[in-house]
């Protein structure tokens, strides 16, 4: 019976919630994850699938082609259209014209979220983050990570008693290789990028 799954949405997490929600599916570190009790009180995540990227592209007006510069860097991504009900559509055609850019063709002018997936088909998962930068004593930061995208970035700060925590800053991504982030003081740390 797939009544219940059916109409699944799974938020995605910028880390594993504080407290682990049992019976619950959560999307973080590029992995669909299902927390699970394994004993009283005793709660565990289980990989429910191999490491997933991707990037969504929201046309604008009604189009028979869309050219979609993804920039996940894979010859053969997986392409998904959907209407603005959220129900599937199939394309005319959807051709790689190189290993960031996608070409998608509509039978008929169509306005489309269209959705790039790619991710690692065997074997464990990539490192927890591809990049880090440690920071001392710093407000404005330009970071040259080097990823060739747009990755996720996760700002955490030590706190007066040298606690590390994770905190909201604005980040700007200057261009694929590059971002700056804003805090609202001088500050230690270390920015992770995934």
């Amino acid at each position: 019976m797939l009544g219940p799954i059916a109409g699944l949405h799974i938020e995605r997490e910028a880390d594993f919630p504080a407290e682990p929600p049992t019976g619950r599916f959560v999307f973080t570190q590029k992995r669909v994850w299902f927390c699970t009790e394994v004993e009283a009180g005793i709660p565990a995540y289980i990989p429910m699938t191999s490491e997933i990227t991707y990037k969504k592209h929201i046309m604008a007006a009604l189009a028979t082609e869309v050219v979609f510069k993804h920039d996940l860097n894979c010859p053969l991504p997986i392409v998904q259209c959907y209407d603005e009900q959220g129900r599937w559509i199939m394309p005319r055609s959807v051709t790689a014209r190189d290993a960031d850019t996608v070409v998608v063709s509509f039978p008929v002018a169509t306005k489309a979220v269209i959705v790039v997936l790619t991710g690692n088909e065997v074997g464990a998962p990539s490192p927890r983050y591809a990049f880090e930068y440690a920071f001392t004593n710093e407000k404005d930061l330009v970071i040259q990570h080097m990823l060739g995208r747009h990755p996720d970035v996760a700002v955490w700060t030590y706190d007066d008693t040298g606690t590390l925590s994770l905190i909201r800053a604005p980040v700007t991504y200057t261009d694929n290789n590059t971002v700056a982030i804003a805090l609202s003081k001088a500050s230690s740390g270390v920015v992770y990028f995934q």
